[in-house]
Protein backbone atom coordinates (compact mmCIF):
# COMPACT_ATOMS: atom_id res chain seq x y z
CA UNK A 1 0.00 0.00 0.00
CA UNK A 2 1.11 3.42 -0.71
CA UNK A 3 1.39 5.95 1.92
CA UNK A 4 -0.05 8.57 -0.14
CA UNK A 5 -3.34 6.38 -0.06
CA UNK A 6 -3.41 7.03 3.60
CA UNK A 7 -3.73 10.69 3.38
CA UNK A 8 -6.09 11.19 0.80
CA UNK A 9 -9.53 12.94 1.79
CA UNK A 10 -11.69 10.05 2.19
CA UNK A 11 -8.79 8.98 5.35
CA UNK A 12 -8.44 11.96 6.26
CA UNK A 13 -12.30 12.92 6.70
CA UNK A 14 -12.44 9.36 8.44
CA UNK A 15 -9.77 10.28 10.58
CA UNK A 16 -10.59 13.73 11.55
CA UNK A 17 -14.04 12.05 12.83
CA UNK A 18 -12.67 9.63 14.97
CA UNK A 19 -10.66 12.17 16.35
CA UNK A 20 -13.83 14.39 17.05
CA UNK A 21 -15.69 11.55 18.53
CA UNK A 22 -12.66 11.29 20.97
CA UNK A 23 -13.67 14.21 22.67
CA UNK A 24 -16.97 13.42 23.70
CA UNK A 25 -15.27 9.43 24.11
CA UNK A 26 -12.59 10.91 26.37
CA UNK A 27 -14.62 13.32 28.94
CA UNK A 28 -17.09 10.51 29.16
CA UNK A 29 -14.17 8.23 30.51
CA UNK A 30 -12.46 10.77 32.33
CA UNK A 31 -15.58 11.41 34.31
CA UNK A 32 -15.98 7.49 34.72
CA UNK A 33 -12.85 7.21 36.48
CA UNK A 34 -13.15 10.52 38.46
CA UNK A 35 -16.43 8.54 40.02
CA UNK A 36 -14.88 5.17 40.06
CA UNK A 37 -11.96 6.54 42.38
CA UNK A 38 -14.19 8.31 44.71
CA UNK A 39 -16.12 5.12 44.99
CA UNK A 40 -14.01 2.20 45.04
CA UNK A 41 -10.77 4.17 46.53
CA UNK A 42 -11.31 6.23 48.89
CA UNK A 43 -8.92 4.98 51.69
CA UNK A 44 -6.80 3.00 49.30
CA UNK A 45 -4.12 4.75 46.92
CA UNK A 46 -3.61 1.29 45.06
CA UNK A 47 -7.43 0.84 43.87
CA UNK A 48 -7.19 4.70 42.62
CA UNK A 49 -3.84 4.25 40.26
CA UNK A 50 -5.26 1.15 38.57
CA UNK A 51 -8.77 3.03 37.81
CA UNK A 52 -6.98 5.45 36.38
CA UNK A 53 -4.49 3.63 34.69
CA UNK A 54 -7.85 1.72 33.26
CA UNK A 55 -8.56 5.47 31.90
CA UNK A 56 -5.70 5.55 30.28
CA UNK A 57 -5.94 1.99 28.20
CA UNK A 58 -9.89 3.05 27.50
CA UNK A 59 -8.76 6.26 26.51
CA UNK A 60 -5.88 4.54 24.23
CA UNK A 61 -8.20 1.84 22.56
CA UNK A 62 -10.84 4.36 21.45
CA UNK A 63 -8.99 5.71 18.60
CA UNK A 64 -8.63 2.51 16.70
CA UNK A 65 -11.93 1.07 17.41
CA UNK A 66 -13.66 3.95 16.35
CA UNK A 67 -11.87 4.85 13.41
CA UNK A 68 -12.48 1.24 12.67
CA UNK A 69 -16.33 1.80 13.06
CA UNK A 70 -16.12 5.05 10.78
CA UNK A 71 -14.54 3.70 8.19
CA UNK A 72 -16.94 0.40 8.12
CA UNK A 73 -19.96 2.80 8.12
CA UNK A 74 -18.77 5.03 5.21
CA UNK A 75 -20.02 4.58 1.49
CA UNK A 76 -17.39 2.51 -0.86
CA UNK A 77 -16.92 4.63 -3.76
CA UNK A 78 -16.56 2.30 -6.63
CA UNK A 79 -14.52 2.85 -9.65
CA UNK A 80 -16.43 3.58 -13.11
CA UNK A 81 -15.71 0.22 -15.07
CA UNK A 82 -13.95 0.77 -18.06
CA UNK A 83 -15.84 1.32 -21.71
CA UNK A 84 -19.23 1.47 -19.71
CA UNK A 85 -21.59 3.76 -20.84
CA UNK A 86 -23.40 5.72 -17.75
CA UNK A 87 -26.61 6.08 -19.89
CA UNK A 88 -26.87 1.92 -20.26
CA UNK A 89 -28.27 -0.26 -18.09
CA UNK A 90 -28.96 -4.00 -17.56
CA UNK A 91 -32.60 -4.88 -17.34
CA UNK A 92 -32.16 -6.43 -13.96
CA UNK A 93 -31.61 -3.05 -12.62
CA UNK A 94 -34.89 -1.54 -14.00
CA UNK A 95 -37.50 -1.64 -11.74
CA UNK A 96 -41.31 -1.65 -11.83
CA UNK A 97 -43.19 0.00 -9.17
CA UNK A 98 -40.84 -0.23 -6.80
CA UNK A 99 -39.80 -4.26 -7.22
CA UNK A 100 -36.98 -4.99 -9.88
CA UNK A 101 -37.74 -7.69 -12.44
CA UNK A 102 -36.37 -11.12 -11.76
CA UNK A 103 -35.79 -14.01 -13.53
CA UNK A 104 -35.63 -11.82 -16.94
CA UNK A 105 -32.20 -11.58 -18.64
CA UNK A 106 -31.02 -10.12 -21.84
CA UNK A 107 -28.37 -10.58 -24.02
CA UNK A 108 -25.30 -8.72 -24.41
CA UNK A 109 -27.44 -7.15 -27.53
CA UNK A 110 -30.67 -6.61 -25.78
CA UNK A 111 -30.22 -3.23 -23.32
CA UNK A 112 -32.58 -0.65 -22.37
CA UNK A 113 -30.94 2.57 -22.79
CA UNK A 114 -32.11 5.46 -20.37
CA UNK A 115 -33.54 8.95 -21.14
CA UNK A 116 -30.89 11.38 -21.04
CA UNK A 117 -31.53 13.41 -18.04
CA UNK A 118 -32.84 17.10 -18.39
CA UNK A 119 -29.80 19.62 -17.65
CA UNK A 120 -30.38 21.83 -15.07
CA UNK A 121 -28.20 24.83 -14.84
CA UNK A 122 -26.32 25.41 -11.60
CA UNK A 123 -27.23 28.20 -9.95
CA UNK A 124 -24.41 28.21 -6.96
CA UNK A 125 -20.77 29.04 -7.55
CA UNK A 126 -18.27 26.25 -7.39
CA UNK A 127 -17.07 25.77 -3.64
CA UNK A 128 -13.62 27.61 -3.49
CA UNK A 129 -10.92 24.61 -2.71
CA UNK A 130 -10.22 25.77 0.89
CA UNK A 131 -13.45 25.39 1.63
CA UNK A 132 -13.97 21.51 1.17
CA UNK A 133 -14.24 19.58 3.64
CA UNK A 134 -11.27 17.18 2.25
CA UNK A 135 -9.26 20.46 2.83
CA UNK A 136 -10.03 20.85 6.27
CA UNK A 137 -9.49 17.24 6.94
CA UNK A 138 -6.14 17.37 5.63
CA UNK A 139 -5.49 20.35 7.77
CA UNK A 140 -6.35 18.45 10.57
CA UNK A 141 -4.90 15.53 10.11
CA UNK A 142 -1.62 16.96 9.53
CA UNK A 143 -1.33 19.49 12.43
CA UNK A 144 -2.73 16.46 14.76
CA UNK A 145 0.23 14.25 13.48
CA UNK A 146 2.60 17.36 13.77
CA UNK A 147 1.64 17.89 17.50
CA UNK A 148 2.10 13.80 17.94
CA UNK A 149 5.33 14.55 16.46
CA UNK A 150 6.60 17.37 18.97
CA UNK A 151 5.35 15.46 21.94
CA UNK A 152 7.21 11.90 20.79
CA UNK A 153 10.20 14.57 20.22
CA UNK A 154 9.77 16.09 23.93
CA UNK A 155 10.04 12.47 25.13
CA UNK A 156 13.35 11.81 23.11
CA UNK A 157 14.89 14.55 24.21
CA UNK A 158 14.24 13.60 27.74
CA UNK A 159 15.80 10.53 27.43
CA UNK A 160 18.49 11.99 25.84
CA UNK A 161 18.94 14.58 28.79
CA UNK A 162 18.92 11.43 30.94
CA UNK A 163 21.56 9.73 29.23
CA UNK A 164 23.67 12.50 29.75
CA UNK A 165 22.71 13.03 33.74
CA UNK A 166 23.99 9.50 34.25
CA UNK A 167 27.24 9.97 32.58
CA UNK A 168 28.11 12.96 34.72
CA UNK A 169 26.69 11.23 37.88
CA UNK A 170 29.38 9.49 40.77
CA UNK A 171 28.06 6.34 42.74
CA UNK A 172 27.06 6.03 45.86
CA UNK A 173 30.00 5.52 48.21
CA UNK A 174 29.04 5.12 51.65
CA UNK A 175 29.05 2.27 53.39
CA UNK A 176 25.80 2.68 55.70
CA UNK A 177 23.39 3.65 52.44
CA UNK A 178 25.05 0.40 50.76
CA UNK A 179 23.75 -1.78 53.22
CA UNK A 180 20.62 0.55 53.63
CA UNK A 181 19.81 -0.44 49.86
CA UNK A 182 20.56 -4.21 50.32
CA UNK A 183 18.27 -4.34 53.56
CA UNK A 184 15.30 -2.66 51.67
CA UNK A 185 16.13 -4.66 48.29
CA UNK A 186 15.26 -8.10 51.00
CA UNK A 187 12.10 -6.27 52.06
CA UNK A 188 10.59 -5.94 48.81
CA UNK A 189 11.68 -8.85 46.80
CA UNK A 190 13.95 -6.82 44.12
CA UNK A 191 16.36 -9.58 42.65
CA UNK A 192 18.67 -6.50 41.40
CA UNK A 193 19.61 -4.06 42.37
CA UNK A 194 19.82 -0.82 40.42
CA UNK A 195 22.87 1.37 40.61
CA UNK A 196 22.44 4.84 42.91
CA UNK A 197 24.65 7.76 42.44
CA UNK A 198 24.88 11.06 43.77
CA UNK A 199 24.37 14.17 40.70
CA UNK A 200 24.32 17.59 41.20
CA UNK A 201 22.27 18.17 38.05
CA UNK A 202 19.01 16.84 39.30
CA UNK A 203 16.75 18.72 42.36
CA UNK A 204 15.14 15.45 43.50
CA UNK A 205 15.56 11.73 42.89
CA UNK A 206 14.94 10.22 40.12
CA UNK A 207 14.76 7.13 38.22
CA UNK A 208 15.64 7.02 34.72
CA UNK A 209 16.16 4.43 32.29
CA UNK A 210 14.01 1.38 31.36
CA UNK A 211 16.10 -1.59 30.65
CA UNK A 212 18.99 -0.86 33.10
CA UNK A 213 17.31 1.66 35.79
CA UNK A 214 19.28 4.16 37.85
CA UNK A 215 18.63 6.27 41.39
CA UNK A 216 20.55 9.50 40.61
CA UNK A 217 20.24 11.41 44.22
CA UNK A 218 20.72 15.41 44.32
CA UNK A 219 24.03 16.13 46.12
CA UNK A 220 22.19 17.89 48.26
CA UNK A 221 20.78 15.57 50.29
CA UNK A 222 24.07 14.36 52.08
CA UNK A 223 23.82 17.18 54.07
CA UNK A 224 20.49 18.59 54.20
CA UNK A 225 18.92 15.24 55.31
CA UNK A 226 19.40 12.82 58.29
CA UNK A 227 20.58 9.37 57.68
CA UNK A 228 16.80 7.98 58.08
CA UNK A 229 15.67 10.17 55.71
CA UNK A 230 17.61 9.54 53.09
CA UNK A 231 16.98 5.76 53.55
CA UNK A 232 13.56 6.56 53.24
CA UNK A 233 14.18 8.48 50.00
CA UNK A 234 16.30 5.54 48.53
CA UNK A 235 13.28 3.16 49.45
CA UNK A 236 10.63 5.41 48.12
CA UNK A 237 12.46 5.17 44.74
CA UNK A 238 13.20 1.46 44.67
CA UNK A 239 9.54 0.94 45.62
CA UNK A 240 8.87 2.76 41.95
CA UNK A 241 11.21 0.13 40.56
CA UNK A 242 9.35 -2.70 42.41
CA UNK A 243 6.22 -1.85 41.04
CA UNK A 244 7.60 -1.37 37.42
CA UNK A 245 6.33 2.01 37.72
CA UNK A 246 9.27 2.92 34.52
CA UNK A 247 7.50 0.91 31.94
CA UNK A 248 4.51 1.92 33.00
CA UNK A 249 5.56 5.57 32.57
CA UNK A 250 5.86 4.81 29.32
CA UNK A 251 2.79 3.61 28.31
CA UNK A 252 1.63 6.96 29.91
CA UNK A 253 3.68 9.07 27.98
CA UNK A 254 2.79 7.47 24.79
CA UNK A 255 -1.22 8.04 25.60
CA UNK A 256 -0.40 11.69 26.76
CA UNK A 257 1.14 11.79 23.11
CA UNK A 258 -1.03 10.78 20.92
CA UNK A 259 -4.25 12.79 22.78
CA UNK A 260 -2.23 15.93 23.85
CA UNK A 261 -4.85 17.75 22.70
CA UNK A 262 -7.52 16.27 24.92
CA UNK A 263 -7.54 18.53 28.60
CA UNK A 264 -9.10 15.07 30.55
CA UNK A 265 -6.06 13.07 29.25
CA UNK A 266 -4.01 15.64 30.94
CA UNK A 267 -5.98 15.89 34.16
CA UNK A 268 -6.15 11.35 34.07
CA UNK A 269 -2.12 11.32 33.60
CA UNK A 270 -1.91 13.85 36.49
CA UNK A 271 -3.92 12.11 38.95
CA UNK A 272 -2.29 8.46 37.60
CA UNK A 273 1.58 10.35 39.27
CA UNK A 274 -0.08 11.45 42.11
CA UNK A 275 -1.69 8.08 43.06
CA UNK A 276 2.04 6.47 42.23
CA UNK A 277 3.38 8.60 44.42
CA UNK A 278 1.38 7.65 47.07
CA UNK A 279 1.00 3.90 46.24
CA UNK A 280 5.29 3.74 46.69
CA UNK A 281 4.81 5.73 50.05
CA UNK A 282 2.81 3.16 51.56
CA UNK A 283 4.71 0.86 49.77
CA UNK A 284 7.61 1.95 52.13
CA UNK A 285 5.40 1.82 54.81
CA UNK A 286 4.35 -1.46 54.47
CA UNK A 287 8.24 -2.72 54.13
CA UNK A 288 8.87 -1.48 57.86
CA UNK A 289 10.38 1.58 57.19
CA UNK A 290 9.93 4.07 60.09
CA UNK A 291 7.29 7.29 59.50
CA UNK A 292 8.87 8.58 62.07
CA UNK A 293 11.84 10.09 60.08
CA UNK A 294 9.13 12.08 57.70
CA UNK A 295 9.14 14.42 60.83
CA UNK A 296 12.91 15.58 61.35
CA UNK A 297 13.73 18.98 62.03
CA UNK A 298 15.11 19.99 59.09
CA UNK A 299 12.09 18.80 57.30
CA UNK A 300 9.89 21.79 55.64
CA UNK A 301 6.47 21.05 53.56
CA UNK A 302 7.90 22.99 50.67
CA UNK A 303 7.68 20.91 47.28
CA UNK A 304 10.70 21.60 45.34
CA UNK A 305 10.38 21.79 41.29
CA UNK A 306 11.80 20.04 39.01
CA UNK A 307 12.98 20.47 35.20
CA UNK A 308 12.00 18.39 32.48
CA UNK A 309 15.29 17.41 31.71
CA UNK A 310 16.16 15.71 35.24
CA UNK A 311 15.03 12.64 34.32
CA UNK A 312 14.35 9.90 31.41
CA UNK A 313 10.64 10.87 31.81
CA UNK A 314 8.75 13.66 33.28
CA UNK A 315 6.64 13.51 36.42
CA UNK A 316 9.30 11.08 38.10
CA UNK A 317 9.40 13.05 41.12
CA UNK A 318 8.49 11.88 44.54
CA UNK A 319 6.41 12.52 47.81
CA UNK A 320 9.08 11.91 50.16
CA UNK A 321 11.50 14.15 48.94
CA UNK A 322 9.24 16.94 48.98
CA UNK A 323 8.60 16.62 52.49
CA UNK A 324 12.38 16.77 53.12
CA UNK A 325 13.10 19.98 51.28
CA UNK A 326 16.08 21.86 52.70
CA UNK A 327 15.30 24.84 55.24
CA UNK A 328 16.47 28.22 53.85
CA UNK A 329 19.47 29.73 55.58
CA UNK A 330 18.53 32.56 57.63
Amino acid sequence: MNISHLFDGTFCIQLSLALLHFVWQGALIAGGAILAAWLVGRDSPQRRYRTHLTALALMLLCLPVTLGVVVRSSPVREPPVAGADPGVSSAAEIEMDGAPWRGLSLGPSEVVTQPDPVSVPNRFPPTAPWLRKEAWARWTVWGYLAGVAVMFARVCLAVLGGRRLRRRASPLSEPDLLEAIRAQLARLGLRIAPSVAWCDRVLVPVVIGMIKPAILLPASLATGLTPGQLQLVIAHELAHLYRWDHIALVFQRVVEAVFFFHPAVWYISRRLSVERELCCDELVLRAGSNAGDCCGPSATRNAMPIPWWIACFPNTRTCFPNRFSLPENN
